[in-house]
């Protein structure tokens, strides 16, 4: 039997974040091993993650880049996944935002507004 992954979600998960123009590092370790955890809890035994420069307001950042596939009824917990945990490491990563890509469009979710406020946006 052969299972087709036919949604592509990639996590964007920064190691710096900007306090007073400054780049500053933070402990990205941590929310990706809390991602993995909740991967794996779910039922997403794979994923895969690379190293990349990003971009932002005109400053350079390292970041991690998540990559995983999963069958179209599921890409909506992948999603809620990277939420939540995002908002349990909003202090910690001292992120106005994230972002996640997933088949093929950019979203933000805003962390500048009340959780109960929040929606994402494409971009």
């Amino acid at each position: 039997m052969t299972t087709t992954l036919t949604e592509k979600l990639t996590l964007h998960i920064p190691h710096a974040a900007c306090v007073n123009g400054q780049l500053i590092p933070v402990d990205y370790a941590e929310m990706e091993n809390l991602l993995y955890t909740h991967f794996m809890d779910s039922g997403f035994p794979s994923w895969y993650s690379l190293e990349a420069a990003g971009f932002y307001k005109g400053r350079r950042f390292q970041e991690t880049l998540v990559t995983i596939y999963c069958e179209e009824t599921r890409a909506a917990e992948v999603q809620k996944i990277f939420k939540e945990t995002c908002w349990t490491r909003k202090e910690d990563m001292k992120q106005e935002a994230f972002g996640y890509e997933y088949n093929g469009k950019f979203y933000v979710i805003d962390f500048t507004k009340p959780k109960e406020s929040v929606t994402i946006t494409t971009c």
